[in-house]
């Protein structure tokens, strides 16, 4: 299980993801090894080697600071090759999507990616399930071993605690930054804007449901009344109803609000894998075959235009 992290923190997914691996190793009697790689980074295993791995290999060398897709390519590939796993676990994730391709070619083995879930069948293989459709249908299908399986993020929950911790396996390897081809030069960060959606406890999220940017307003006011902020889906930021710092999802900002208020939102993959953290979601929307209510804590199956207006009367705000 390939383990992520920024900061020296562990991403919310591959706790989830250690959590889904330690249930699919026990039936099977298999054991569960995380791969932590990186530049300083003990907070980081210290926290992996309690939350559900047997081991833990360790690439710790600065060459892994800051992140360049082509060496991790390559010390994953030796990583995964020289502990000949049955199953790779790994988000998809920014970095997911750039490396799980590669390293599964390396290997030779299959790729299964943005998946939602993890099974096991009665023989033992695993079955994963995935969206088409745009998400609006989802597909089940079995794997032979050994197989990588890439995780949509806000598809799994839990986190796995174990009172023993992982045993620690340093991974000692050769990295010639000479023979690389490509070097990271700067790392640019997006300007904040006049608002960090990231860091908000409440977010009311408005789609292409929204219809117009003069009904943003009405957004707007919910959020103030909540104490919150608004934020948006790719097609409101495209159509320049909104700035690119209120844009949620893989091309945006990851949200882990304690609410997030979906207004007419879809629900397209990529909204939520940047708001599936949320500790609630609340979803509004006419189409009750809408993929968010997969998703939603509560699901409003209804006319924004008229939902929205009596909660900013019921906070006692004039709508």
């Amino acid at each position: 299980m390939i383990v992520e992290h920024h900061d020296n923190e562990v991403d919310t997914l591959s706790l989830q993801l250690l959590n889904k691996a330690r249930h699919l190793a026990e039936p099977l009697g298999a054991r569960v090894l995380a791969l932590v790689l990186g530049s300083g980074i003990d907070t980081v295993v210290d926290r992996v080697s309690e939350m559900g791995a047997d081991s833990a290999m360790v690439a710790d060398y600065p060459e892994l600071s800051p992140y360049n897709p082509e060496i991790y390519c390559r010390l994953l590939t030796e990583m995964i090759r020289a502990s000949d796993p049955a199953l790779v676990l790994l988000g998809h994730t920014f970095l997911g999507m750039e490396v799980a391709p590669a390293v599964s070619t390396r290997l030779g083995i299959r790729l299964a990616s943005n998946c939602t879930d993890i099974e096991l069948s009665d023989d033992g293989l695993p079955v994963v399930a995935r969206p088409v459709y745009g998400g609006t249908k989802h597909v089940k299908i079995m794997g032979d071993l050994p197989l990588m399986i890439s995780v949509q993020k806000g598809a799994l929950s839990g986190e796995a605690h174990l009172s023993q911790k992982a045993s620690l396996v340093p991974f000692r390897t050769n990295i010639d930054v000479g023979s690389l081809r490509t070097r990271i030069t700067s790392v640019l960060k997006p300007s904040v804007g006049e608002v960090d959606i990231s860091k908000a406890n409440v977010i009311v999220g408005v789609g292409r449901g929204i219809g117009q940017p003069a009904n943003i307003d009405m957004a707007r006011k919910l959020a103030s009344a909540l104490g919150g902020v608004i934020a948006a889906t790719r097609p409101v930021i495209d159509q320049g109803w909104l700035p690119p710092e209120y844009l949620v999802g893989l091309s945006g900002a990851m949200v882990s609000p304690r609410v997030y208020i979906a207004c007419g939102i879809s629900g397209a993959a990529q909204h939520l894998a940047g708001m599936g953290d949320a500790q609630m979601i609340i979803a509004i929307n006419k189409d009750l075959n809408a993929p968010i209510f997969n998703v939603a804590h509560y699901a409003v199956v209804g006319d924004l235009f008229q939902i929205v207006p009596a909660l900013i009367e019921s906070a006692g705000v004039k709508a």
